[in-house]
Order: structure tokens, then sequence, then C-alpha cells
């Protein structure tokens, strides 16, 4: 079982990127959000529909919403 800071791998797709869901979701979970990095850019997508579109943000914009968010949750 992975630990808090450690997402779980769900899929290492056709590109070599490795899936993941959040560490707060379960494996039975399917509504939530999916992110793979790659160098420059953090991909996102649906676990409810892995097949459909996937958003592409720079990693600097990625942490920085992550940052926020987490500020936001305490």
């Amino acid at each position: 079982m992975a630990s808090r800071n450690e997402p779980t791998v769900v899929e290492i797709d056709e590109n070599g990127r490795r899936w993941a869901k959040g560490s707060s979701s379960t494996s039975e979970d399917t509504d939530c959000m999916e992110a793979a990095r790659d160098p420059e850019v953090v991909h996102i997508r649906s676990s409810h529909n892995r097949r459909g579109r996937v958003i592409a943000v720079p990693v600097a914009g990625w942490c920085s919403f992550v940052d926020f968010a987490a500020r936001r949750l305490h």
C-alpha cells in the first residue's frame, strides 16, 4: 500500500507515462483525477474516462496550483 505521500500508479501508457492517482484515492474510486509527469509538463486526466481528453500543464504551473490548493485545505 502506498504511503500518504506516494501516489498509486494505475497505468503506464504507450508513451511510457506513469499515470497515478492521488494518495487519498482508493483503488475502487473512479471519480478522481490522475496525473503523469514528463520533464516539462504534467498531464491530467479523469480516472473515469482514461481514454478521454488530457490537459497538459507546465510543471511550474502545476506546482503553483498544488501549493495554492494545499494552503486552502488547512
